[in-house]
C-alpha cells in the first residue's frame, strides 16, 4: 500500500478533547504544507462513549482514510483493545503508563508509555491543556519541528491573549521534550515539504455555509439534526455580518415552511436537515413544486431507516430525494463528493433553483459533512443568477390589472417570470391548488393539463443544461468504477493505488442525479465492458438509472455498517472482482 502517507488515530472517551487534538494536529500538518484528511467517529450518546479522530497526511492529494494506522494515541483501555489490531506491524502506540498491561503488540510494533498525568502535575499544566500536551508528544514521534506546532497554537489561541498562547506552547513543549530523545526506529513521519501552498482545512458543512454566503444567500433555517447541525452553527456565527437571517426552527416542518415563505418573499433561501427531516419536509416540497418557488434543501445523510445510527455514515437517501412528495413536479438532485465540490456545486444549485423555480435536494452525508479536507483557496462566486425576476418595466402594464400572470409560459420553456411581494403590478395568488396563470384556483381539466405540462417542460431544458457525469480517466481501460457522493474519495485513492500495481480503472462520478439524460449516459459508458458500482448503502440505489441507460453493471459493491469506504478495503475488493 501507499508508503507516502501516514495515518494517526487519536482515541479516547468523550470529553477528553479527542476532536480538539485531531483538528489541531491536522491544522499543524496543513500549516506545514501537507495534504490532509481528517475523519471522526462518535456514538449517539448525550454523555460518554468512545470517540476517535483520524488524520491521514501526505505530500500528494489524499481523499479518504486508511484502515491501517502508523501512530495510535490511546487514552483509555477501550481505545487500546479496540484499535490495536488496526496498528501497522511496525506502528507506534502512545499510552499512559497505567495502560501498559493492556497492550500486547507484535515484535515490530513500538510502545511509548508515558507518565502523562504525573508530568502534567509536575509541570503545573492544567488538565484542560492535556490535549495540547498530547499533540506535542505526537509531533515529536512524527519527527516534526516544534515551530510548526507553535504556529498552529498561535492560530488557534491568538485571539485569547498572549498568556493563553504561552501556556499552551508550554504544554506542547513539555510533551514534545518528554519523547524527543526516543530512538529513530520509533519515529514515524514524512519528509517535510519544500514549499507550502496556501490551503484551507474545512468540512463540507463549513463549505455549505461559505458557499451560501458567497452566493448571496439571505435566509437559512434548520432544526438541529446530526450531521447537518454544524451548517446552522456556522451560519449563526458568521451569517449576521453578511446580511443573512438564520432561524433555528422548532420542528423540521417549520424549518422548511419558513424557508418557503422567505423564498416567496424573494430571499435566496436554504434549509438543512438529514433523512428523517427530509421525510417530514415532503409535503412542503410538493407545495414548492406547484407554487414554483426556489429552495435548496440540504440532506446530510446518515444511517436509516428511522433513527438508525444517527451519528454514522450512509448514503441511502437517493431514492427519497428523487421520489418523495406527492404528485409530479420537477426537481434537481445534486451530490458533491468532497468539501471543494460542495462549495461550487451548492453555489450552482442556488442559481439553478432560482433559474428553474423549483426545489433542489443537495445530498451530502456524514462522511463529507463532518470530515475535514485540505482544499485550495476557493475562487470568488460569480454574480448570483436570480432567473426571471420581474423588473419595474415588465410590471408597468399590470399596475392597473387585477393580477400579474405569474404562471404564464411566455417562452414555452416552462419558466415564468416571477414577481415578489411589494412590487407594483406584481400581485398574484400563490396557491397550493391547481391554478390559472394568475394563480386562481381552478378545477378545469384543460387548464390543469396546460399548467402541469408547463411545469414539466423545465425538465427538457434541464436535461440539456446539466453536465454529464465526470470521467476521471487515467488510461484506455475497459473497466470503470461508478459512484456518487462521498464514495469519490475512496475511489480516487483506489485508482491511484491500483495504478502503482499496473491495474488501470476509470472512475465515472455522478454529481447530478436527477434529472438524467439517459442517452448521454449510454454513450458515456459505451466503451466499458466491466462496470463496477460502489455505494455506501445496501441496495445500490443508482443501479436502476444505469439499467435505464442500458449500462450492464457487472459488480455492485455496497457497504452499510455505518462506516465509509476506506481506500485499502476498496482496493482489495476491486482486485478480487477483477480476478
Amino acid at each position: 500500500m501507499d508508503q507516502n502517507r501516514i495515518s494517526i488515530l487519536v482515541a479516547g472517551p468523550a470529553g477528553a478533547g479527542i476532536k480538539s487534538i485531531g483538528f489541531l494536529l491536522q491544522k499543524t500538518l496543513q500549516h506545514s504544507g501537507f495534504n490532509t484528511f481528517g475523519y471522526t467517529e462518535y456514538p449517539s450518546l448525550i454523555r460518554g462513549g468512545h470517540n476517535t479522530f483520524q488524520v491521514d497526511y501526505s505530500l500528494s492529494k489524499i481523499n479518504s482514510s486508511s484502515t491501517k494506522i502508523d501512530i495510535l494515541v490511546a487514552l483509555d483501555q477501550e481505545s487500546v483493545t479496540t484499535h490495536i489490531d488496526s496498528l501497522k506491524k511496525d506502528g507506534v502506540i502512545i499510552i499512559d503508563q497505567s495502560l501498559l498491561e493492556f497492550v500486547t503488540p507484535s515484535n515490530q510494533q513500538k510502545i511509548i508509555s508515558l507518565p502523562i498525568d504525573k508530568t502534567l502535575e509536575d509541570n503545573d499544566i492544567p488538565a484542560i491543556m492535556k490535549n495540547v500536551f498530547e499533540i506535542g508528544v505526537i509531533m515529536a514521534i512524527s519527527d516534526f519541528p516544534m515551530s510548526k506546532l507553535k504556529k498552529t497554537i498561535n492560530w488557534k489561541f491568538g485571539s485569547k491573549g498572549k498568556a493563553i498562547v504561552d501556556a499552551n506552547i508550554k504544554a506542547a513543549l513539555v510533551g514534545y521534550k518528554l519523547v524527543e530523545g526516543t530512538p529513530n526506529d520509533t519515529k514515524k513521519g514524512l519528509i517535510m515539504p519544500d514549499k507550502i501552498k496556501e490551503t484551507l482545512v474545512l468540512s463540507a458543512n463549513e463549505a455549505c455555509g461559505l458557499a451560501f454566503i458567497a452566493a448571496g444567500g439571505k435566509f437559512y433555517s434548520a432544526y438541529p439534526m446530526t450531521p447537518a447541525t454544524n451548517i446552522l452553527h456556522y451560519l449563526a456565527k458568521h451569517g449576521a455580518s453578511k446580511g443573512i437571517l438564520v432561524r433555528q426552527a422548532s420542528t423540521e416542518i417549520e424549518a422548511i415552511g419558513v424557508a418557503a415563505g422567505a423564498s416567496f418573499a424573494g430571499a435566496r433561501s436554504m434549509v438543512g436537515t438529514s433523512g428523517g427531516g427530509l421525510d417530514l419536509m415532503a409535503e412542503f416540497m410538493s407545495l414548492l413544486g406547484i407554487c414554483e418557488l426556489p429552495l435548496v434543501i440540504i440532506d446530510a445523510q446518515r444511517v436509516g431507516p428511522a433513527t438508525g445510527l444517527p451519528t454514522w455514515q450512509e448514503q441511502s437517501d437517493l431514492n427519497i430525494a428523487k421520489y418523495s412528495a406527492h404528485g409530479e413536479f420537477p426537481r434537481i438532485v445534486v451530490a458533491p463528493g468532497d468539501a471543494e465540490e460542495t462549495y461550487y456545486l451548492l453555489a450552482k444549485s442556488l442559481d439553478l433553483a432560482d433559474k428553474y423555480q423549483l426545489p433542489i435536494i443537495f445530498l451530502t452525508d456524514k462522511h463529507i459533512a463532518e470530515s475535514f479536507f485540505t482544499v485550495n483557496i476557493f475562487k470568488d462566486i460569480d454574480n448570483p443568477d436570480r432567473g426571471k425576476l420581474a423588473n419595474e418595466k415588465q410590471l408597468t402594464k399590470y399596475i392597473n390589472e387585477y393580477a400579474f400572470p405569474r404562471y404564464k409560459d411566455a417562452e414555452n420553456d416552462g419558466i415564468s417570470t416571477r414577481s415578489i411581494p411589494g412590487q407594483k403590478g406584481g400581485i398574484y395568488v400563490c396557491n397550493s391548488d391547481e391554478h390559472t396563470k394568475e394563480g386562481y384556483s381552478t378545477e378545469n381539466g384543460e387548464i390543469r393539463i396546460q399548467q402541469q405540462n408547463k411545469r414539466q417542460r423545465k425538465l427538457e431544458r434541464l436535461t440539456k443544461e446539466l453536465p454529464t457525469p465526470i470521467v476521471h480517466s487515467y488510461s484506455s481501460t475497459e473497466t470503470v468504477i461508478v459512484g456518487w457522493g462521498s464514495t469519490k474519495g475512496a475511489i480516487m485513492d483506489t485508482q491511484k493505488q491500483l495504478i502503482t500495481e499496473r491495474i488501470y480503472v476509470d472512475f465515472i462520478q455522478f454529481q447530478y442525479l436527477l434529472p438524467l439524460n439517459y442517452n448521454k449516459i449510454t454513450q458515456l459508458f459505451g466503451r466499458y465492458k466491466n462496470v463496477i458500482l460502489v455505494e455506501n448503502n445496501s441496495t445500490g440505489q443508482l443501479l436502476n438509472d444505469l439499467k435505464l441507460s442500458d449500462v450492464n453493471v457487472n459488480h455492485v459493491i455496497t457497504k452499510y455498517d455505518g462506516k465509509p469506504f476506506f481506500f485499502e478495503e476498496l482496493v482489495n475488493i476491486i482486485k478480487s472482482k477483477l480476478k
